[in-house]
């Protein structure tokens, strides 16, 4: 067959036609597909370097710092930090808050702040609305104890600071573990200690549970540097237990009868943690005050006596 000049130009254009459509088709510039392949990589977040930082944290200490400027190089480092050096600057920072307070505690001691706090503080007042205040020199002493991680307590009728352990509370997931559990010891304490002016704040089950995880703590933690403040925590809740306290006695005054509700209490906790060496001691302790009719009795007695004694 002859194909003539005009035949094959003519396919020879048709050709051309078809690559370039073809063409169009795979390399569309307007396609979310190419789109896609242009796209910029995303930006690394740069990370600073641990012993850098350690070095700058251990300069700030030396130049006796603020506590609040303390918090704010740990907030503004913590992402780069170790669970291991993270816990090292969160125990420096506890302990210059306890060395701090003292010299804080000093400024709430006087009659006339006491008086002015007294006007100031109600159940809807919080610190953050300090500015609020027109007195400025409460205004200033309330700042000063809000910045460096204080909050104000009333201990026997007077304002007194406290450390404020709801700010450690977002370096939990950070720390490690031994410094986790103390946290979390120490956060259940500020948010509500066990007892005040002689009366017990808190119920029988909850004083039970809150010194069977300060147990736990001394058994699984016994080389933390925090293991002598968990075990003095732990040897309050341990008397409050079988003695109670001075206006919340375990035995009632008139009739010398266990309380039904620690007896209930300590009845469960018992049943539920029997690996406990304390709910042991406590269950000897149930043994012989049943033998008397839940009362008081000298072998009871001569018993937690002696189990405190010892401590």
């Amino acid at each position: 067959m002859v194909i003539s000049k005009k035949s094959s130009l003519f396919f020879f254009t048709v050709i051309i036609l078809s690559i370039s459509i073809l063409s169009g088709c795979l390399f569309d510039s307007g396609s979310p597909e190419s789109e896609k392949l242009v796209q910029t990589p995303a930006t690394v977040p740069e990370t600073k370097d641990e012993t850098q930082i350690v070095t700058d944290f251990n300069q700030l200490l030396g130049k006796n710092p603020q506590i609040g400027e303390i918090i704010a190089f740990i907030d503004a480092n913590v992402a780069d930090l170790s669970p291991e050096k993270l816990t090292t600057m969160i125990e420096e920072l506890e302990a210059i808050q306890e060395q701090g307070l003292v010299g804080l505690e000093e400024k709430y001691n006087s009659s006339e702040i006491n008086e002015k706090l007294n006007q100031v503080f109600s159940p809807e007042f919080y610190l953050e609305n300090v500015n609020n205040l027109k007195d400025e020199a409460i205004k200033e002493l309330l700042n000063e104890t809000r910045a460096a991680g204080f909050k104000i307590d009333i201990n026997e009728g007077m304002y007194v600071p406290v450390i404020d352990y709801e700010i450690y509370q977002k370096y939990l997931p950070k720390v490690t573990e031994a410094m986790k559990n103390y946290l979390q010891i120490m956060l259940v304490e500020s948010k509500k200690v066990p007892a005040k002016d002689g009366e017990l704040l808190i119920k029988w089950d909850d004083l039970v549970n809150r010194a069977l995880i300060q147990e736990k703590f001394i058994k699984n933690h016994g080389s933390s540097k925090r293991i002598d403040k968990v075990k003095e925590l732990y040897e309050r809740y341990v008397y409050f237990i079988f003695f109670g306290t001075d206006n919340t006695p375990l035995f009632n005054r008139e009739t010398g009868v266990m309380d039904q509700n620690a007896q209930t209490a300590y009845s469960q906790a018992i049943n539920n943690n029997q690996e406990s060496e304390l709910m042991q001691k406590l269950a000897q302790y149930l043994k012989l005050l049943a033998d008397n009719d839940y009362q008081l009795s000298d072998s009871a007695a001569n018993y937690r006596n002696n189990l405190i004694s010892k401590k």
